[in-house]
């Protein structure tokens, strides 16, 4: 298996579906059979990472998804496929799907195939923007019907009136999580029965938050084909630790996104809202963790607070008495309350050293998605990457244990909080 990643919630998948034949459907008036669909080739070339969630727009703290149908008609249940996202996704987090029109060769985001065969994504995350019938729906189910007897053969069920609606919504809100990134939950290393581990399918993930939750849209296990088209509490709670959560919206200068979110003072000496290089900062990530400095060489990053360990003075290197205004492309030095600095290490490991001793402490502020932005200023709340040279890699949070990486994506963007006066 590739590895993605997984949350309690389980992250990330290459060529997922799911359909009532994907799990037992528990229904009374006929015994049911596991009809595993066949995994399409993606799962062999795809390299399913952290890095394939999407990539927020940095003005607005949202993630925007463009959407497009490849196949004309049937609007009737695009609606209610586009209002199964919006009730249950975007609900629950920063993250915006949008367009919903027809596709065109430029089309980019993800492109929705109908096709009456097992529904199914053909990639993962991001990996399916522009990517030709990366998702495919059902939306008649006469060959693929949702449902074989115990015997393996067809059983009418989602092509009936009663249900086609009810089968239409559960699969868009499952799909739709694994084009956030999501995989299927019985794959994580925790699940706790043997035979629900047996129904593992597709990439497993490398991120795990939260315990293993039976009541996962994402699971196969549920007693609840896909939770009835509903995200369970762990769902709603870890894609908002993701994609940061809607009912959190940041202040334009301080944002947290896991209450109690504590207060920060927040001042400029050039009363523009630009931060300054000897400004004191916390630096979180979008997930509510913050960079902190332990007692000895420990960087870590702790979750949801502001105290003493995750301010870090923002140091000039070439001059430490230097108070002008930071900007994009600049070298910083990240000092913490021990006076030790932030520093690079090899083998993607991050710790402290006492002093600004060379390249490896440090830094450069870059913009997301334009790491050749230069020379514009970093204003408090605004979205940073910070890259190391002499290491080639950027800092990632990783949840507790911040490292280096060489990818750029939703795990390696932080926000400076402050500047404390």
């Amino acid at each position: 298996m590739k590895h993605a990643i997984t949350t309690a919630l389980a992250l990330t998948i290459a060529a997922c579906s799911a359909g009532p034949d994907d799990v037992d459907f528990y229904a009374e008036d006929f015994d049911s059979a596991l009809d595993v669909e066949s995994v399409e080739s993606a799962d062999e070339h795809l390299s399913a990472i952290s890095g394939t969630l999407w990539i927020p727009n940095a003005q607005t703290g949202y993630t925007d998804i463009p959407v497009c149908w490849e196949t004309s008609g049937s609007q009737g249940l695009k609606n209610i496929v586009r209002d199964s996202v919006a009730q249950t996704w975007e609900k629950a987090a920063r993250v915006r799907f949008t367009g919903w029109q027809s596709c065109n060769g430029s089309s980019s985001g993800i492109r929705i195939k109908l096709a009456d065969e097992n529904p199914r994504t053909t990639a993962v995350g991001r990996e399916l923007a522009g990517k030709a019938g990366g998702m495919i729906l059902n939306f008649t189910f006469k060959e693929w019907t949702g449902k074989k007897d115990k015997d393996g053969k067809k059983v009418p069920y989602c092509e009936k009136d009663e249900n086609i609606q009810m089968c239409v919504r559960g699969i868009a809100v499952h799909e739709f999580g694994h084009a956030l990134g999501i995989a299927h939950e019985q794959n994580r290393p925790d699940t706790p029965t043997a035979d629900c581990a047996a129904r593992e399918q597709g990439t497993d993930g490398d991120l795990h938050l939260g315990a293993f939750d039976w009541n996962s849209v994402m699971n196969y296990c549920n007693n609840k084909w896909n939770n009835d088209g509903q995200l369970s509490a762990q769902d709603k709670a870890q894609i908002a630790n993701l994609y940061g959560g809607v009912d959190l919206v940041p202040d334009p200068d301080f944002a947290c996104f896991i209450p109690p979110c504590p207060t920060v003072p927040v001042t400029s000496d050039a009363g523009d809202g630009a931060l300054h290089y000897g400004d004191t900062v916390a630096i979180g990530a979008r997930t509510g963790n913050y960079l902190a400095m332990n007692v000895g060489s420990d960087v870590r990053s702790d979750t949801g607070r502001i105290l003493g360990d995750e301010m870090w003075v923002l140091v000039n290197p070439d001059n430490p008495n230097d108070r002008s205004q930071l900007d994009y492309g600049d070298e910083v030095a990240l000092q913490g309350r021990t006076g030790n600095f932030m520093s690079a290490k090899s083998e993607g490991v991050i710790n402290s050293w006492v002093r600004i001793g060379g390249p490896r402490e440090v830094w450069t502020i870059q913009k997301p998605g334009n790491a050749s932005d230069a020379g514009n200023a970093v204003d408090v709340g605004d979205p940073i990457i910070m890259y190391s040279e002499i290491e080639n890699r950027y800092v990632y949070h990783d949840f507790g244990n911040p490292r280096l990486t060489t990818s750029v994506g939703f795990g390696e963007v932080w926000y400076m909080r402050g500047p404390v006066r």
